[in-house]
């Protein structure tokens, strides 16, 4: 009987630490926001810039992205800067912002920053 109570003990810890994970990850991903210039995740305690639109704070994850959005919020917001990508030259080749090593053929994530 005692191996029993000691192994329920052990699967109650277990649960406790997945739902803990569980709302940690919760609490980081409501403490992020994503970058409307680039897609890239941004903590909001990280001092990053934000800019103000229309009533909504935008965050970015750089003062690159930021000044970007800044001159043609509506361009980003309504994805014209992602449709764009699609009108290029063949062989164009495409970088990482924040990571210019990371060379691709085509527009995608950064296998670094996401």
């Amino acid at each position: 009987m005692k191996a029993l109570e000691s192994e329920v003990h052990v699967m109650n810890n277990e649960a406790s630490n997945q739902g803990q994970a569980s709302v940690d990850q919760d609490i980081a991903q409501a403490l992020t926001a994503d970058d409307p210039v680039c897609g890239m995740s941004v903590q909001l305690d990280a001092g990053k810039p934000s800019f103000n639109h229309m009533g909504t704070t935008y965050h970015f994850c750089s003062q690159k992205c930021h000044d970007r959005f800044a001159s043609d919020p509506v361009h980003f917001l309504t994805g014209a800067h992602r449709k764009a990508a699609e009108d290029v030259p063949a062989g164009t080749k495409w970088t990482c912002p924040m990571h210019p090593e990371i060379i691709r053929d085509e527009p995608s994530d950064c296998p670094i920053c996401g």
